[in-house]
């Protein structure tokens, strides 16, 4: 710590992730993010992603797992159900975890 400020000592590394070439066109939808197919299309035909050569495998119409549980919507929160609290304390709300069997990445329990 430096007066009010605690310095971070950065190491740089001289070497970067990279990911091998693939002729999969939904696994480059993954590695994007699940980014829509037809911009997945875009960067291939663009030829905007170095190693990026994909035939197209059914491109549009193959279903992702993820894509779907992310698009999926809730039902809306009944209203008028609940009951409303008329005194302090007649309803109480919690969060209750625990207890945890995992230990922390420092080793605490």
């Amino acid at each position: 710590m430096q007066g009010k400020l605690y310095m971070l000592k950065i190491v740089t590394v001289d070497h970067v992730n990279i990911a091998k070439e693939d002729s999969n066109l939904n696994l480059w939808h993954y590695r994007y993010g699940h980014l829509g197919m037809d911009n997945v299309n875009k960067l291939m035909k663009g030829e905007m992603v170095q190693g990026m050569d994909c035939v197209m495998d059914g491109g549009s119409d193959s279903v992702c797992e993820g894509c779907i549980m992310g698009k999926q919507h809730r039902t809306k929160y009944p209203s008028g159900v609940a009951k409303r609290a008329t005194e302090p304390f007649e309803l109480v709300h919690s969060d209750v975890c625990g207890p945890m069997s995992v230990n922390s990445i420092g080793g605490s329990v």
